[in-house]
């Protein structure tokens, strides 16, 4: 993992033995730590392969840490019908690299009773197709705006319209691929007011200014 994020912006990754989890919670789980196990029958719906058996999802993050903020701080947050998405400027690509327009972003997501956090890097020229899908679908009130994170089991969010109405949804997950193969993966959606699309569009639009 260090290593392709040293490739791509030229950026020296140091071990750290901090431990961050993705927490998946419903009403009836606890929040208690636990190793992880297969998910049992009708349990961690949203999450798969690999989860804690009360819903908490740990994993070692010490080559995935948080690298430091270029300027002040740029956040979209979307509240909607049963979910909230927020979404954070981390850092962006080492200036002078191929990937200099890259983004890294950390990422938020509640949806009905479950959540998940963790962050993903996303390539400049896929954000702004993104962006531009956005902007149709803004003026539009039809079609869907799709952008995927560098590694897609990390990353998935997609705009979209519901109807011919132009009412608005999202969906997307929000995960981590292990060393040993597992993935650890929060699928969400949820709709939000069509009025807060132009808001959407300008804040995705900051997070990179």
């Amino acid at each position: 993992m260090p290593s392709i994020v040293a490739k791509l912006h030229g950026k020296p990754i140091q071990p750290s033995r901090k431990m961050e989890r993705v927490t998946i919670t419903s009403r009836t789980r606890s929040a208690r730590a636990s190793g992880l196990n297969p998910p049992p029958a009708a349990s961690c719906g949203h999450v798969f392969e690999a989860c804690a058996a009360d819903g908490t999802a740990w994993k070692s993050n010490g080559w995935r840490r948080s690298l430091p903020r270029r300027g002040l701080a740029r956040l979209l947050k979307l509240v909607g019908k049963e979910g909230v998405l927020e979404l954070e400027r981390s850092d962006l690509g080492g200036s002078g690299t191929p990937g200099e327009s890259d983004l890294l972003l950390n990422v938020t997501v509640q949806a009905s009773s479950y959540s998940a956090a963790d962050q993903s890097w996303v390539v400049g020229d896929e954000w702004d197709k993104f962006l531009a899908e956005l902007t149709r679908l803004d003026e539009r009130r039809e079609g869907r705006a799709v952008v995927e994170g560098a590694s897609r089991d990390d990353l998935r969010l997609e705009f979209y319209s519901t109807d011919s109405a132009g009412h608005m949804a999202v969906q997307g997950h929000l995960g981590w691929r292990k060393p040993d193969g597992h993935v650890l993966q929060l699928r969400f959606g949820f709709s939000f007011e069509p009025d807060a699309l132009p808001t959407v569009l300008r804040e995705l639009s900051d997070l990179r200014a």
